[in-house]
């Protein structure tokens, strides 16, 4: 029967070693039989032609076919037929015989043997005989299995014969590497059970092959060379070992030969493209460029875990520099690298340009996306033409070679607007490089002929000129200088002489060199248009007969002049008809470099003509040359070398000697112009006015200035005043003598002696006054910014006329005084002071004055009064009246209005604008009037000028009839000022009083700070900005006050109010049982929707019926109008947010919310802390919102260990404070979203402090205050998001300057 390969394998399970004793145990052969019925050696016929069988086992050569094994076969068969004829084979018996004589041959030889038995064994016996081979040499073993599959098909299987084949293919280096360990791979992969090459031989095989090495040599050539297609189809079947069932084995032998595999079998490129990157055509140059684009699409050398390169973020970004950094942009920029290559080389050469060549961003993206859907390579290969003329990295030649190419490019537009350059940009980039071009090439003229870099400059300037498109942005200089380009063959005939003369002549003497730095260089000298091929061919004539040293030498110094070339011609063709004479004199008194040899050969010229001795006007035309060639301030300096009268002369001399070329002179720029000789000839005309002018000077200079003026208006608008002899009136006079020496200013004299003339009395006065304060002398002089302020006073003033004020103008220009002046506290204290000393010395007399007119008018009023009509003094009858209770010190601030009716005036300028916001005076108010009546029962009222004065219609107010005072009196709408100055007339009035007692009073409640109690005016023995209440009583009776009066803080700064808003919306939501909000007369359920409800407080700061704004027309009016007085009143300090001059510089984007006072209460226990009024510091207080209402209301207290800690008490009990910002910052809480019409939303809060007798902490930066008396809040800052805290010594100076101003009492 046929022995199947698993029944096999079990009959030799547990067999290690098949020797002679496991073969008779397998056989069932008899010990004896071993050595019994063996017939003798020289009986049996040995097996032939066995060495070619032998040696193939051993070298692996010859081949081996079917006859040598037939011949084999055919031994074997002879010896079984000489030993018993009917013997069966395969049979039991067969096997037996042919076993033992196997097992008889020697071991190097027992293999051959076997072949040639196997054809007769049985499939059991045949496979005990195979596998008993496998000591030999793997290789001899597998060359057996090799040739036993042919003697006897049946014995082996196909896999286990194609996996022997396969591994002698791989030892003998003879196979394709991969593809014969893939099929290796994949044989054991079937699970087939493997009886001649067990997994060990499999091993040893692969082990002694060195495979591995090769292996990876392949892939590692294949991976360099980005041959990605190639390393995909070697390895594409290792992404199936996964799936294989008991793949241990798989693995182990892919592990031990194929290390890279894991990272391979994850590997899922796009095939299409590396297809494309690796038999795409590209050039070497573009391949080493695309290299790292390439291995994107390549395996996961980083991690080892992705897909491909392109996903192991972040490590893929090593190899490409793009933005963003995402897969999907590099997915983006390796499909347009394909599409790029698809669509032609120019789009791929573009791609490379933008994406490789520099980082790949967004807008390189979005460029070639834009060029690629077009579908046109062409269009392409401009775009990349443009970009290469734009880039600044490339060289110049080529990026001068590309911008020539592009210019012609008939799809410009569409490519810049692909690019998103304007014409302008590029514009500009052109006229970069073409200047570049003309210093290269200037340069390059030192020392060799330039024509390369000249050629290219030549080249993008003919471009330039066909490309119409770029002209209208193109500078029109450079524009100019291109259009002047000689012709093709005049520059070449140019560079050949140069290279003809380039051993002979000099860079220095090169007269072509130096027209080529004119031409082309862009440098002035030569004009480019005057050389022709003519004038070319006149200089080389001139030199081809080499002329006499005299002219030789002069034509030289021609050169050296840079003339223009036409005349520099038209001179050395006149050289050789002038005389010898002529030319040694001209020759040593031309030096183009001296100014003086200009004047002198003007000299000389003017002799000659006047001898008639001038055969050409070149001469002439060199002499304006020449005077061009200096530098501008050639002529200017002549004239200030000379007298006037010698400089009047030389400019007559020169006009007649130019005479016969005037026409050829230029009309403008420098030297002699037809312009300037025209102006000469205006200014002969003005010889008075002219030497009036040298006058006004001290009779020094020459006026050169007016010589090389501009011809404007204004000059000869000012020489006809002077001759007309109007400036000799005393401010024409004055404001001529501020002509400038130089004529710079000289429009502004003239419109201000024109202004001036059409002014009004006072206008004119006021223009004189203003003159004359700056001609003061040294000891009365203004200072220049004090002079300043006064003329903008004027210049606002409604007393002058539009004439008067533009004449200010004027006078300002011509001063140089600024338009806006500074108001600096220096210079407006200045002014201040200057006018207040002029004010004071003048009122006393006017006071004087006025007393004593009225005095006399008392005693002797009709002789007074015809006195004074009689001297022109106004003494009308009405205005202020005669009253003898008036104090003579008060005349000037209380008028009679009526009997026993008075009126005081107040000044309230001197107010500070915080003086005014403390108190509830508006800004526009400059004056305070009280009304009071004495007829009867003493009344008063109270009005602000200007606006609020009563009109005539006054509603007094009457102590007598009333025990409280009402908010409103008179017309003057209610104010905490009106309020607190009405309760102290109502308290004054109802006892003895005096007009000078009331004035004193009055004045003492505006100009000093409050120090008595609102309501009562009981003293509070400390002084506050703000008035307010002396104690919880007076606080509640200030309930009836007005609303105006009990919502003073939100009126003057709403701000403030929106914080202490902020602090109630999160009081309510705090999670603790702590009464943070004692007193409020709103349910603490209705808060929040009650705040909610309000309108923006700038709305309610400018509402006309504030009461009806508040109250509005919902559910929650009264709760509205009952939570802002709770809360204004509750509040009795005053704080005022961001105010000008005290924001700490160094904490910008802050809100800064100032404590100018807390309640009187916590400021006197503050005060009498030692170290309050000197030695106190800066601290700060991190807090919570919800909190702040508490801080702010009743100050900073010692809260450790109570039911408010909120951060414990390391450092024993006491208020904690940082030192520094950064100390507190953790502990600064947020406001949160706030309530519905805040503008304080999620802002950290922190408090600067003032800490009594102030010592560096020692631990951590940290101050504990144990009496909370030492504290007082002067700061709350709101942090915004992401705040840095400034360094303590940036903060601390502008804080500690405010404590010292507080203390020093300079802000009131």
């Amino acid at each position: 029967m046929r022995w199947s390969s698993s029944r096999l394998l079990s009959s030799f399970k547990g067999v290690k070693k098949l020797d002679a004793a496991n073969i008779r145990e397998a056989a069932e052969l008899p010990e004896s039989a071993t050595t019994s019925g063996i017939p003798d050696r020289e009986k049996w016929q040995e097996v032939k032609n066995t060495s070619d069988v032998l040696k193939f086992l051993v070298e692996g050569h010859p081949q081996i076919g079917p006859s040598h094994l037939e011949s084999l076969k055919q031994s074997t068969e002879d010896f079984l037929r000489g030993r018993e004829t009917n013997l069966f084979r395969p049979s039991p018996e067969c096997d037996e015989i042919l076993s033992l004589k196997i097992f008889s041959r020697e071991q190097s030889a027992r293999d051959v043997a076997i072949l040639a038995c196997l054809h007769a064994l049985s499939i059991r016996a045949a496979t005990i005989h195979l596998v008993a081979l496998m000591d030999l040499d793997v290789e001899r073993y597998l060359r057996c299995i090799t040739l036993a599959a042919q003697a006897n098909p049946a014995v082996a299987s196909g896999e286990e014969l194609r996996v022997a084949q396969s591994l002698l293919r791989i030892l003998s280096h003879q196979g394709e590497d991969f593809a014969e360990f893939q099929h290796v791979i994949e044989v054991l992969g079937l699970g087939a059970p493997a009886i001649f090459v067990p997994l060990s031989i499999i091993q040893s095989a692969l082990a002694r092959s060195g495979i591995r090495s090769r292996l990876q040599r392949r892939l590692d050539s294949h991976l360099q060379q980005k041959q990605y297609m190639s390393t995909f189809l070697l390895i594409s079947w290792l992404r199936r070992v996964p799936t294989i069932p008991n793949n241990t084995n798989i693995i182990a032998l892919l592990d031990s030969y194929l290390p890279s595999w894991l990272c391979l079998i994850v590997w899922r490129p796009n095939k299409d493209r590396i297809g494309r990157w690796e038999r795409g055509k590209f050039t070497d140059v573009q391949r080493k460029k695309l290299s790292h684009a390439f291995d994107l699409d390549g395996p996961d050398i980083a991690t080892h875990t992705r897909e491909s390169l392109k996903m192991a973020e972040p490590e893929c970004y090593e190899h490409i520099h793009i933005k963003p950094q995402s897969t999907e942009t590099l997915e983006r920029f390796l499909d347009l690298l394909y599409r790029a290559h698809i669509l032609g080389p120019g789009a791929l050469e573009l791609f490379i340009h933008l994406c490789i060549d520099h980082p790949a961003n967004e807008t390189a993206l979005l460029m070639i996306d834009d060029g690629v859907k077009g579908g046109d390579d062409h269009f392409c290969r401009g775009l990349l033409t443009v970009l290469r003329a734009l880039s600044p990295h490339s060289s110049l030649g080529h990026q001068m070679r590309a911008l020539t190419q592009a210019l012609l490019i008939p799809t410009h537009n569409r490519i810049l607007e692909n690019i998103h350059l304007s014409t302008n940009y590029v514009a500009v980039r052109l006229s970069d490089v073409m200047k570049a071009a003309q210093v290269a090439f200037c340069a390059q003229l030192e020392n060799g002929n330039g024509d390369y870099m000249g050629m290219l400059i030549y080249d993008l300037g003919k471009a330039i000129l066909r490309a119409s498109w770029i002209q209208a942005s193109f500078p029109s200089d450079l524009l100019s200088q291109i259009r002047q380009f000689p012709s093709r063959d005049v520059l070449e005939a140019v560079f050949d002489q140069l290279e003809d003369r380039a051993e002979t002549f000099s860079s220095k003497d090169s007269r072509f060199k130096s027209y080529l730095v004119s031409a082309l260089g862009g440098i002035g000298g030569t004009g480019a248009g005057s050389m022709t091929l003519d004038t070319i061919r006149d200089e080389i004539q001139f030199w081809k007969h080499p002329p006499d040293t005299f002219r030789a030498d002069l034509a030289r110094k021609f050169a050296k002049a840079q003339l223009d070339y036409s005349l520099y011609t038209s001179c050395l063709l006149a050289m050789l008809k002038e005389d010898d004479l002529i030319i040694s004199e001209m020759r040593h008194m031309i030096r183009p470099e001296n100014e003086q040899s200009c004047l002198s050969f003007a000299k000389y010229l003017a002799h000659r003509r006047g001898l008639d001795q001038l055969k050409d006007e070149c001469w002439l035309l060199l002499l304006e040359s020449l005077i061009k060639a200096q530098v501008p301030s050639f002529l200017p300096r002549a004239a200030d070398s000379m007298s006037f009268d010698q400089w009047l002369k030389f400019v007559d001399d020169l006009t007649r000697l130019v005479t016969p070329i005037r026409s050829r002179l230029p009309q403008y720029g420098a030297g002699l112009t037809r312009e300037r000789l025209s102006w000469w000839g205006t200014l002969s005309q003005y010889m008075t006015a002219m030497r009036f002018l040298l006058e006004s000077q001290g009779g020094r200079g020459n006026l050169t200035w007016l010589y090389f003026q501009s011809p404007l208006s204004g000059v000869t608008d000012l020489l006809d005043i002077i001759s007309q002899g109007q400036s000799t009136t005393p401010v024409h006079s004055q404001i001529v003598s501020y002509l400038a020496r130089n004529g710079s200013n000289v429009t502004s004299v003239y419109d201000c002696i024109r202004a001036i003339k059409l002014t009004s009395t006072i206008g004119r006065a006021v223009c004189e006054r203003i003159l004359l304060r700056k001609e003061m002398n040294e000891k009365e002089r203004w200072s220049e910014a004090g002079l300043s302020i006064v003329l903008d006073a004027w210049r606002r003033s409604k007393s002058l006329a539009q004439v008067d004020k533009s004449a200010l103008d004027h006078i300002r220009s011509l001063l140089n005084f600024p338009l806006r002046p500074q108001f600096y506290a220096a210079a407006s204290r200045s002014a201040y002071e200057r006018l207040k000393s002029d004010y004071e010395a003048l009122l006393p007399q006017a006071r004087n004055l006025e007393i004593l007119r009225l005095r006399l008018r008392r005693q002797r009023p009709q002789q007074i009064s015809a006195l004074l009509r009689q001297l022109g003094i106004d003494n009308a009858g009405g205005g202020r009246g005669v009253d003898a209770r008036i104090p003579d010190g008060l005349f000037d601030s209380v008028e009679v209005v009526g009997e026993a009716e008075y009126e005081f005036s107040f000044a309230l300028t001197d107010l500070s604008d915080i003086q005014r916001r403390a108190r509830g005076i508006s800004k526009d108010s400059r004056m305070l009037l009280v009304r009071l009546s004495l007829q009867g029962s003493p009344r008063f009222c109270i009005h602000f000028s200007p606006n609020d004065e009563g009109k005539g219609q006054h509603n007094y107010w009457r102590p007598a009839d009333n025990h409280e005072l009402c908010s409103t009196i008179c017309t003057a709408r209610p104010s905490l000022f009106t309020y607190y100055l009405g309760r102290n007339l109502h308290q004054l009035l109802r006892r003895d009083y005096s007009l000078q007692s009331i004035h004193s009073a009055i004045q003492k409640l505006i100009t000093a700070s409050p120090a008595t109690c609102l309501f009562c005016s009981t003293p509070m023995g400390i002084k506050l900005w703000k008035p307010a209440a002396c104690s919880t009583g007076c606080s509640f009776k200030l309930r009836t006050a007005s609303l105006e009066v009990r919502l003073h803080n939100l009126l003057v700064d709403s701000l403030s109010i929106d914080l202490l808003l902020t602090c109630v919306y999160a009081a309510v939501t705090d999670q603790s049982n702590l009464k943070l909000l004692p007193g409020c007369p709103v349910q603490k359920s209705k808060i929040r929707a009650v705040i909610d409800s309000l309108p923006t407080l700038a709305s309610l700061q400018t509402a006309t019926d504030l009461q009806a704004a508040i109250q509005g027309n919902d559910e929650y009016g009264r709760d509205r109008e009952n939570l802002l007085s709770w809360l204004c009143l509750k509040f009795r300090g005053f704080m005022l947010a961001n105010p000008d001059g005290f924001r700490i510089p160094s904490m910008p984007n802050t809100q800064q919310f100032l404590m100018l006072n807390s309640n009187h209460e916590r400021e006197q226990l503050f005060k009498a802390q030692p170290g309050s009024q000197s030695g106190s510091g800066v601290v700060f207080h991190g807090t919570t919102i919800s909190r702040l209402f508490l801080i702010l209301t009743e100050g900073l207290k010692v809260m450790s260990n109570t039911s408010f800690m909120l951060h414990g008490a390391a450092n024993g009990p006491g208020i904690y404070c940082g030192d520094d910002q950064r100390t507190s910052l953790p502990y600064a809480g947020k406001t949160g979203q706030s309530w519905k019409n805040s503008a304080l939303r999620n802002m950290s809060i922190m408090l600067g402090c003032e800490l009594a007798a102030y010592t560096t902490p020692t631990s951590n930066g940290i101050s504990v205050v144990s009496d909370g008396s030492r504290i007082m809040v002067r700061y709350v800052f709101l942090l915004p998001q992401g705040y840095q805290p400034p360094a303590r010594h940036h903060v601390e100076p502008a804080m500690s300057s405010f404590f010292a101003t507080l203390r020093s009492g300079l802000l009131t």
